[in-house]
């Protein structure tokens, strides 16, 4: 019995929300995800200051800007988020882009 709890625990990977309420020890998620108590410390570190965030109509599509020209991508609704190149160095005010996500504006200092 304890090989198998060994190899469930090997298996899991993380959750894929990290703000989902911890599952029940009677579900077959409780066997699938690992038990995190502070799953919201694995959020990403974001070391600048973020003005505005926009979302497609689907809301997996989304783009936050800010400082030094930060721009950051999702395409899970915003379970991660990676690093977008804007090529400027200043604020990034505000972001729009169209409810299909093929055109998009940011705003910013010159």
């Amino acid at each position: 019995m304890l090989a198998v709890l060994w190899w469930i625990a090997r298996v899991q990977t993380p959750a894929s929300d990290s703000f989902a309420v911890e599952p029940s020890p009677f579900s077959t998620r409780w066997l699938q995800e690992p038990v995190e108590r502070n799953r919201f410390l694995r959020l990403p570190r974001v070391d600048s200051h973020l003005d505005a965030i926009a979302f497609t109509s689907d809301g997996q599509h989304g783009w936050a800007v800010g400082d030094a020209g930060t721009i950051l991508g999702t395409r899970d609704g915003g379970n991660s988020w990676q690093p977008q190149t804007s090529g400027s160095l200043s604020r990034l005010h505000a972001v729009m882009v169209t409810s299909d996500g093929q055109h998009g504006w940011v705003v910013g200092d010159a």
